[in-house]
């Protein structure tokens, strides 16, 4: 039995006095879960049995009512190495009756949620999903009376051209500031909160931490560190529009993604990066515009984090409404921040037809990475990309001895040296570039030429902080410049 799932209880005198966060937990969580007296789980899960079992399943109702709402167990009794056990199973209830809380602790600080195998006390941001849920609330639909806007004119009147051409009826009667009302990008003569994120050409003036962290951790952990005693490789803030913050963070994962080599049917090599960059980008639009953008999470941003082994993705809030993981690309489902996601669909940046998901699966499958996972949690919500570093398709030894003699050969054939190497890089050169101009391999060229290079310094690097960065060019370097 899982222990998100079970809660066990010694009780073999009488009712634990607190048992009011389990059934919080187990009813603010779909599964429900089940609580069990009679077995010590600090003794090496020693059965001791209930002494009472009709005054403890009375006890257990009398707590349950001073739950609000009130939780309704389904209570048995059973005999375990000859002495009796009590279960009392906890529904998971629907999702609109929740937060379930005791109630003499109150709402914020009485509501729990199931954490592995402890019960933790809900943050704010939990609850308020649960409010903005049941109310219908849009907080992408909220306007501030700041007047630091700033929008992009230009954008703007490509999206009105874009909203007519889609709605050719709306040429007839609505004018321009009608379709920004109607569309939602401002309310009442101020922009919302939608408006801002997609047209100011500076947001974080009003929202500072409506932005994306980016990492690259030297481990598998944050609180590793490099042998230089760094603890990132690289830290960044991206700040900008919500295009801007997507097309900079892809960028930051392709420029720090090692890259991997395989050979393709025809027996040429290809390189591909660490992780599928189209899927990539589907992670972060989806957490930039399915994140929470509540009065709770408005002191948290989106974190991209690099590590040795993996890539996480992690925004505000969790799946919304009764959306669970499971239903991730199997079904349509509900949208947090509608408004924001029409005008980003309008402008042909997401396409907002439930293909999202797949297409990160997708991706994957097509280059043969590990499959992804999406966890939901205590109010955050995190894509997992693992490394396909590992689906590297290596060279042996007779590979090794096959690119010597192509190298060899293909070298006497075009008479290729460090001279002319160097002459053709005096414009900086990417390594396709290289390898197609000397009609070579680039690990031969590498081998031949440019790791030698670069360390008598003749050649540099364009992008020296992320040498294995797909955007990498090299560089010759003049003895005047040196």
């Amino acid at each position: 039995m899982r222990i998100e799932y079970t809660e066990l209880k010694k009780a073999q005198k009488e009712c634990p006095k607190k048992i009011y966060d389990s059934l919080s937990s187990f009813s603010n969580q779909d599964e429900g879960g089940i609580i069990i007296f009679g077995i010590d789980e600090e003794s090496d899960y020693a059965v001791t049995g209930v002494d009472d079992p009709q005054k403890l399943q009375k006890s257990i109702n009398e707590k349950c009512k001073e739950m609000e709402p009130v939780v309704r167990p389904f209570i048995t009794s059973t005999r375990v190495e000859g002495k009796t056990v009590v279960a009392a199973e906890i529904e998971g209830m629907d999702y609109s009756l929740r937060p379930f809380f005791y109630k003499q602790k109150g709402r914020i600080k009485g509501s729990y949620v199931r954490v592995g195998d402890s019960d933790e006390s809900m943050t704010e941001t939990e609850i308020y999903a649960y409010d903005a849920f049941k109310k219908d609330l849009k907080d992408d639909l909220y306007t501030t009376s700041d007047k630091l806007f700033y929008p992009d004119e230009s954008l703007i009147k490509k999206y009105i051209g874009l909203y007519r051409a889609n709605n050719p009826n709306s040429s007839l009667v609505f004018t321009d500031e009608d379709i920004l009302n109607f569309s939602g990008v401002y309310f009442e003569g101020r922009p919302t909160l939608a408006g801002i994120l997609v047209f100011s050409q500076a947001p974080q003036l009003s929202f500072p931490e409506y932005s994306i962290i980016c990492l690259v951790v030297p481990g598998k952990k944050i609180g590793d560190k490099s042998p230089n005693g760094a603890r990132f490789l690289e830290n960044r803030r991206i700040n900008g529009s919500i295009t801007t913050m997507l097309d900079e963070a892809v960028a930051f994962v392709a420029r720090n993604s090692r890259m991997q080599t395989r050979i393709n049917e025809q027996g040429k090599r290809d390189d591909i990066p660490e992780y599928p960059i189209e899927a990539v980008r589907e992670a972060i639009l989806n957490a930039l515009i399915h994140r929470d953008y509540g009065p709770y999470t408005r002191e948290s941003s989106i974190r991209v984090a690099i590590y040795d082994d993996r890539l996480e993705i992690t925004s505000p809030g969790g799946l919304y409404g009764n959306n669970t993981v499971e239903q991730l690309g199997v079904k349509q489902i509900e949208t947090r921040n509608g408004r924001l996601v029409r005008i980003l669909e309008d402008l042909n940046v997401t396409e907002h037809r439930f293909s999202g998901i797949p297409t990160i699966y997708n991706e994957c499958q097509k280059y043969g990475f590990p499959k992804p996972e999406f966890i939901s949690k205590h109010g955050e919500f995190t894509v997992i990309f693992h490394s396909g570093s590992d689906l590297s398709s290596l060279s042996n030894h007779a590979e090794e001895k096959k690119i010597e003699e192509e190298a060899h050969e293909v070298l006497q054939k075009n008479n290729l040296t460090e001279e002319n190497l160097l002459e053709y890089c005096k414009t900086p050169r990417t390594r396709k570039e290289i390898s197609e101009f000397f009609n070579l391999r680039w690990d031969s060229i590498n081998r031949k030429y440019i790791r030698r290079l670069l360390q008598s310094g003749e050649l540099t690097l364009t992008v020296p902080e992320s040498p294995r960065s797909p955007y990498q060019q090299f560089k010759c370097v003049k003895i005047s410049d040196k």
